[in-house]
């Protein structure tokens, strides 16, 4: 959570407090609110494999082969949103962002500051201007703003303003806004490994970038210097009841790290691994240990391009190899599962999240928060295309009619509807 939050603490305390073993959650269920748990795998199964167009390129660079992969999902997106259900999309980003130009952080500092410093001002009023100036932001220039307000105010900042002014899934979402997004993964990664989730772990650790990775790791260890997050992690998944490989595909995201996909690919190693992985599948006793060190290791364009170069090889998709390989309630088979969508159908599994996150939402909407403010700037559009921006909308009209109006409303700004 976010060290600075005491009504974060307390609502997780009474959370953590009505928890019980063998109760049916919904949003302490942190399963069910972003994935299915790893002993249902309908999303990653035998018969549903197709992966998505995409092409590989080959660039010789000073002898060296430099390998590029491009999803089809990535083409010509903008060209096909209904205007009529969103707002005026910056031509560069795509998300309703304002201009550079026009983005003035000493004027918004401003706004705020005079909203919040009106005699006996209401909290509506106060989360009501804070969500007319961060909703039109990119993540940078909130920060920049947060930044600023906290040098006008040493002694208080943005983030206590908000937690002086609201609560539960309200007070989350404005936090998110106001601080970087690795923070709120840290909260959730905190959530994981405190309800002893170990697919939410699986989930949050698979879906990060390597530079994600390390921000997030560095933070958690500031936040919680007593048991960093390599030492909780593998506290969480050496228990008895949980097979080794998971501890070794943890250990090596943790310990070791993903590779950067700005680092350009080896076509050596691809054909390594690749090779690697033909004999891993085809010997009579499954050799794990190749699938987890190449699925924790390698950076995702690296991934994906060793499934499309295994598919020429193999009869088997990657997926299918997989599936086979691990059991259906195999913690590892699950990660190597999830880090291969994530490389391959990346927006196939974020909409599967997404779906997941309004199916099952819980009452302080967690992980529907992080789908928005973790790709907002990147994936949200095409997400939000795939799972039909009319059906969306409605579900938030029906969600949010009668509670979490003031959530609701910034949902809807964050998604650029008008």
């Amino acid at each position: 959570m976010y060290p600075d939050s005491k009504e974060m603490k307390k609502e997780e305390e009474k959370n953590n407090r009505e928890l019980k073993v063998g109760d049916e959650m919904d949003e302490g269920n942190v399963e069910n609110a972003y994935l299915a748990p790893p002993m249902a795998y309908a999303l990653i199964s035998e018969s549903d494999t197709n992966e998505p167009g995409g092409s590989v390129e080959v660039r010789k660079n000073g002898g060296e082969s430099e390998w590029k992969y491009e999803s089809a999902m990535q083409i010509g997106v903008l060209a096909s949103a209904p205007a009529m259900a969103l707002g005026d999309w910056d031509a560069t980003m795509g998300t309703g962002i304002i201009m550079d130009r026009n983005f003035d952080p000493h004027a918004i500092t401003e706004r705020i500051e005079n909203t919040v410093n009106q005699w006996f001002q209401k909290s509506a009023a106060i989360v009501e201007s804070l969500t007319n100036e961060l909703c039109v932001l990119s993540e940078q220039q909130r920060l920049l703003v947060a930044e600023t307000y906290e040098k006008k105010h040493e002694r208080c900042n943005l983030s206590s303003v908000i937690e002086a002014n609201s609560s539960g899934a309200l007070q989350m979402m404005l936090l998110a806004l106001v601080k970087p997004r690795y923070n709120y993964n840290v909260y959730l990664l905190h959530l994981a490994l405190r309800k002893k989730t170990v697919s939410l772990l699986i989930n949050i650790l698979c879906t990060m970038s390597a530079e994600e990775m390390w921000k997030t790791h560095v933070a958690y260890n500031a936040a919680y210097p007593k048991e960093p997050l390599a030492q909780a992690s593998l506290r969480l998944c050496s228990k008895w009841f949980r097979k080794p490989s998971v501890l070794q595909f943890v250990r090596n995201l943790l310990e070791h790290g993903r590779a950067s996909d700005s680092v350009p690919v080896s076509h050596d190693l691809v054909q390594q691994d690749v090779t690697a992985l033909l004999q891993a599948a085809t010997t009579p006793k499954l050799n794990k240990r190749t699938f987890i060190n190449i699925f924790s290791l390698r950076s995702f364009q690296h991934l994906a391009i060793v499934a499309t170069e295994f598919e020429r090889a193999s009869p088997d998709t990657l997926t299918q190899v997989l599936v086979h390989a691990f059991s259906s309630q195999n913690d590892a088979g699950y990660a190597c599962k999830i880090t291969l969508w994530y490389a391959t159908r990346k927006d196939d599994l974020l909409l599967h999240f997404l779906r997941q996150a309004t199916e099952s939402p819980g009452k302080n909407y967690r992980m529907l928060t992080r789908i928005i403010i973790t790709h907002r700037e990147t994936d949200l559009l095409r997400i939000l295309q795939l799972f039909g921006y009319d059906a969306f909308f409605q579900w938030t009209q029906t969600q949010f009619k009668s509670r979490n109006r003031a959530y609701g409303d910034i949902v809807l700004r964050l998604c650029n509807f008008s």
